[in-house]
């Protein structure tokens, strides 16, 4: 029986592989023990969850915060004029 060792102290930045990727350190590697298995699927369903992550949550609050930022803007020109 083999026996996985689990690298406890690893980040994005202990894998090559991490250190190219597009979403850079999001994910902070990973899962680690499914990394040692097959890095592929953590990659995978990382960039799955980031894409989610920037469509659905990101995108909407900084819409939010530019609607409110104009808002704003709108209020203290109606106060000088």
């Amino acid at each position: 029986m083999e026996y996985w060792k689990i690298p406890v102290n690893r980040t994005a930045l202990d894998y090559d592989r991490c250190k190219k990727c597009n979403i850079g350190g999001y994910c902070g590697g990973g899962c680690q023990l499914t990394y040692q298995i097959n890095p592929s699927i953590v990659c995978k369903t990382e960039k799955e969850s980031f894409d989610y992550f920037v469509e659905h949550v990101l995108t909407k609050y900084i819409v939010e915060l530019r609607s409110n930022h104009e808002t704003n803007m709108e209020i203290r020109s109606s106060r000088t004029a």
